[in-house]
């Protein structure tokens, strides 16, 4: 593993938060779900739409040849869902349930730093 994140350093870069009109482009949305979806999302960071590392720049997810070339650099955790940066140890989710309208979801996220303990 390549040079590990500071929590604190990526909390000082103040990064925004992730929203419901960041992912989605919905317009017949209840605002009930449209709320759930917001609350569940701030807890990630809004990051590069084609998912690169907020830490280190390396991308995370890819194809199938991606990941055995060592080019997606997302790697499983032990819990189911959760995960990592196999550079540099930044944390993600990428298996989202029962969010609002959303019963599953696979995309990685980030986590916000601001989620992350110091």
């Amino acid at each position: 593993m390549a040079k590990k994140f500071s929590v604190a350093k990526m909390q000082a870069k103040n990064l925004p938060h992730l929203t419901f009109s960041d992912v989605f482009q919905a317009e017949q949305i209840s605002d009930e779900d449209r709320q759930a979806l917001d609350d569940y999302l701030k807890a990630f960071v809004k990051g590069d739409v084609s998912g690169i590392c907020v830490s280190c720049g390396e991308q995370q997810g890819g194809s199938v040849v991606d990941g055995l070339i060592g080019k997606a650099k997302f790697k499983w955790g032990l819990v189911n869902g959760e995960g990592y940066c196999s550079n540099c140890g930044y944390p993600a989710r990428a298996i989202h349930r029962d969010i609002g309208p959303i019963e599953y979801a696979q995309i990685i996220l980030q986590y916000h730093p601001d989620m992350l303990a110091t």
